[in-house]
């Protein structure tokens, strides 16, 4: 990983195996805390290509269409995305994900 985070304090956020066409609560910060998320991970554990999406709310509002860092994102059977994120969050911020099938698993790494 780059930028500004000791990468010794890097821990697993959140870990999901997503349902399918429902978007889930991955991650939310505490009251009183701010988080750093240094890292996304997707795992597509099936042998056929899918898409996914990834969206930060402030305050745990309802996801709008301004929230989305990644938005039917396609990935390949068998694959792994990754993505470097670096952004720090307030307390009640809300990390989302939605795939269309059941067979993503996202990891949310960072500094809680």
């Amino acid at each position: 990983m780059i930028g500004f985070v000791d990468n010794q304090n890097v821990v697993i956020l959140a870990q999901l195996a997503c349902p399918a066409s429902i978007e889930t609560l991955l991650y939310q910060v505490p009251a009183g805390f701010r988080s750093f998320i240094a890292e996304l991970s997707v795992c597509n554990r099936s042998g056929v290509a899918t898409s996914f999406r990834f969206s930060i709310s402030k305050l745990g509002q309802p996801t709008a269409t301004t929230d989305y860092f990644y938005f039917g994102t396609p990935i390949n059977a068998n694959d792994t995305f990754a993505s470097e994120i670096q952004v720090t969050l307030n307390p009640f911020d809300a990390v989302r994900v939605f795939t269309p099938s059941a067979n993503l698993t996202f990891a949310l790494m960072g500094v809680p």
